[in-house]
């Protein structure tokens, strides 16, 4: 590690995976507000790995399980997270981006867009989003 450090192998290592990242954190929430037609709500954080994206108020956890499972993606919702749950508290999809190509990235969110606009139509008309 030393030497890496000396060097300067490990800095332009991490300027190479910094960059990665944040195309792949551009790409994911570009496209996941994209595949959902809106429906998800998603902020790019300015640091991290991981990002939130919001189901629409309303959309219960069992929805959001019902989601994840016709999506075939690995994700954690808010709600697996918290110790304690408060009524009203909104679902939300914790997705990591690192680690992945882009390529996975763009396959992936825009898998999980088509499973929320899927589920989420059945249960608010397309009239009212």
């Amino acid at each position: 590690m030393a030497d890496l450090m000396a060097d300067g192998s490990l800095a332009q290592h991490l300027r190479r995976a910094r960059g990665h990242c944040k195309r792949a954190r551009d790409l994911l929430v570009h496209v996941l507000v994209k595949s959902s037609r809106g429906l998800l709500s998603v902020a790019a954080p300015d640091q991290g790995l991981h990002l939130l994206a919001w189901l629409p108020p309303g959309v219960s956890t069992d929805v959001a399980h019902r989601i994840r499972a016709a999506s075939g993606l690995a994700l954690v919702l808010l709600s697996e997270t918290r110790q304690v749950h408060s009524k009203g508290d909104r679902e939300a999809f914790v997705i990591g981006f690192a680690g992945f190509s882009l390529k996975e990235v763009e396959q992936g969110a825009s898998t999980l867009g088509r499973a929320v606009v899927d589920h989420i139509y059945q249960i608010i008309p397309a009239t009212a989003t």
